[in-house]
């Protein structure tokens, strides 16, 4: 189980809503920048902002040192040629089977040796029919899709790719929530192996907003996403299990018009589920990441120090320059952070290790970090950004990338540990 990210991803405000007869706009997903200095790996849940240049303790090394070896290409063939989605994520299943989809909302099935097998979905609104894919998850015996326009999660069989199931995300199954009831489900969700799903619900509730008397401050104060556990009928079958601060809302002016933008520099709630329903969680603009059990309860906080890097407005303008206007307009005159946060994304792999991406003084890249749910770290390496890591299954790392002629391909490495 992964939680996909991408810099055009909306996260928890995931669609428009329209107020006082103008569009609210809101904004996508901006690489941030950061320097990363491991100063100290700790366990004991103190809190990070305490003052990391204080004392000078001891590096931590990693328990592996991790190298990746290219084994395989997946993508567009003379036989089927087909146009990847860049911003969705592959997905592998225990057979090493790879699913890709494509602008066409159809998915494809290649085998271990790189050999397309099969096709699932098309473009539509009946069964097993997408209009927009917004997330795939994987179990040993069901692939899962979210069709995100009507809120459906449509389940196909491994066995034969056939769809076997719908799921429809509907406030009827959480109008008893009060903290929730005119919440909005967000476009990502979690499968375990068990078949149990969590979905996050957004407490913002645009309906009756009026930006042109509404206040910054009213639309950003004890606005939450909650999580929740659904069965497979899409019926919630728990309380809520945690919780994150989503993104900060600004209101801001385009054409004439009063819009919501959001600025990923600001920070964002990131999360990540296992395969056995562990669950982590964190702000990007700490790296102190808290582990969950199941039901919600903490299992163990990862707690690392470091030094953020200066926040540098001509970087912003320059990352902005193909924005919308209303964007580029922003960065140029609001006021900014000190310092650019420190996560990216996160993502396990099916031994219930936690990856976390941090950013570098490197734009180019990213520096991961690898721990068990202990806390223990397992490896720690440096990879390009341009490689965007998708998932993690039976040994092997894969990653969207382009090649040589520009077209995305997935690519499969080997992943080597040795210790140290």
């Amino acid at each position: 189980m992964i939680h996909i990210g991408f810099e055009r991803d909306i996260c928890t405000l995931s669609y428009s809503i329209l107020a006082t007869n103008k569009l609210i706009m809101y904004k996508k997903h901006l690489y941030l920048v950061m320097i990363l200095t491991p100063l100290l790996f700790s366990c004991s849940g103190k809190e990070a902002g305490e003052n990391a240049d204080a004392a000078q303790p001891e590096l931590i090394e990693p328990i592996y040192q991790i190298s990746f070896n290219e084994s395989k290409t997946f993508g567009s063939t003379d036989e089927h040629l087909f146009a990847m989605r860049g911003y969705i994520s592959s997905i592998s299943d225990k057979r090493d089977y790879v699913y890709i989809p494509d602008l066409s909302n159809v998915i494809h099935v290649f085998d271990e040796t790189g050999r397309h097998i099969a096709e699932m979905g098309r473009r539509g609104r009946g069964p097993g029919e997408f209009n927009i894919m917004s997330a795939l998850q994987i179990t040993p015996d069901h692939l899962y899709v979210y069709e995100s326009t009507s809120r459906r999660v449509i389940t196909y069989s491994l066995s034969d790719f056939t769809p076997a199931n719908t799921v429809i995300l509907s406030n009827d199954s959480w109008k008893d929530l009060e903290t929730v009831k005119n919440g909005f489900p967000g476009r990502h969700f979690h499968v375990t192996d068990e078949g149990r799903i969590l979905i996050h619900i957004n407490t913002f509730d645009g309906k009756n907003l009026n930006l042109e008397t509404v206040e910054e401050e009213d639309l950003n104060r004890d606005n939450t996403i909650q999580f929740f556990w659904l069965n497979s009928n899409g019926q919630i079958i728990s309380d809520k299990v945690f919780e994150q601060k989503r993104m900060r809302l600004f209101i801001k002016e385009q054409w004439g018009s009063k819009v919501l933008a959001s600025f990923e520099f600001f920070g964002k709630p990131i999360h990540a589920v296992s395969p056995d329903g562990m669950i982590a969680a964190a702000q990007s603009t700490e790296f102190k990441i808290t582990i969950y059990n199941p039901e919600g309860r903490v299992h163990k906080i990862i707690d690392l120090p470091f030094k953020k890097a200066p926040l540098k407005r001509e970087t912003l303008i320059e990352d902005y320059a193909n924005d919308f206007e209303v964007n580029q307009k922003a960065v140029r005159e609001m006021d900014l952070p000190a310092t650019y946060p420190a996560l990216e994304k996160m993502i396990f792999d099916e031994k219930n290790q936690l990856w976390v991406a941090a950013i570098v003084d490197d734009l180019s890249v990213y520096e991961w970090f690898i721990f068990n749910l202990e806390g223990d770290l397992m490896a720690q390496f440096t990879w390009d950004r341009d490689k965007r890591i998708r998932d993690l299954n039976g040994g092997f790392m894969y990653a969207l990338q382009k090649n040589e002629i520009g077209e995305w391909i997935i690519v499969r490495y080997e992943i080597e540990l040795t210790e140290h």
